[in-house]
């Protein structure tokens, strides 16, 4: 199986090109399943011309998390067959993160649960624990 080597552009996209836009991350109190392919569903998305979401299971720790995605995308087939196909025709894939990186923010079910009694409870107890300064 062929790998996709992800590294910095060494060019603007041009027409043919295709580009991934990364455009934010959101957290989640609910459990999602992990997306199983990553490409499929990017390649579904980009032939209806609309946005998706895709899922990834964090551990908690932001550096695995990080691997654990460049893993997906780099190894998925679905992706690297996009690749093949955009480089036949003469275009390269680009994956577009914004300066500074994807902004994180919270999904509606954590807003939600933010909202909510218990949700109240957490924050007071979390205040309550944080040291004076």
């Amino acid at each position: 199986m062929q790998k996709i080597i992800t590294h910095s552009p060494t060019r603007q996209p041009r027409d043919g090109d295709v580009v991934i836009q990364v455009t934010d991350m959101s957290v989640h109190t609910r459990d999602f399943s992990a997306t199983p392919s990553v490409g499929k569903k990017i390649v579904r998305a980009m032939d209806k011309k609309e946005a998706t979401r895709v899922y990834v299971q964090s551990t908690g720790d932001l550096k695995k998390d990080k691997e654990t995605i460049n893993d997906k995308i780099e190894n998925d087939p679905e992706l690297v067959k996009l690749v093949r196909e955009t480089e036949a025709s003469g275009g390269k894939v680009f994956f577009a993160f914004p300066k500074g990186g994807a902004p994180t923010k919270l999904g509606n079910d954590a807003e939600q649960f933010m909202k909510s009694k218990n949700g109240k409870r957490i924050l007071r107890g979390l205040a309550k624990d944080k040291p004076a300064e």
